[in-house]
């Protein structure tokens, strides 16, 4: 359901000018206070320079 507001879910998502954006789960509840075949994630991202 929140698919047709929010396209780019969960993952790591291409973007037109070459950059990328991570979506995560989160950790809470969006809505609703119900997580259904959701469970909570906690990203860490490591970016080598």
């Amino acid at each position: 359901m929140t698919g047709l507001v929010y396209p780019l879910q969960c993952g790591l998502h291409p973007l037109e000018n070459g950059a990328f954006v991570y979506a995560s789960r989160g950790t809470g509840t969006w809505g609703l206070p119900m997580r259904v075949f959701s469970p909570p994630e906690i990203t860490i991202l490591s970016l080598g320079i």
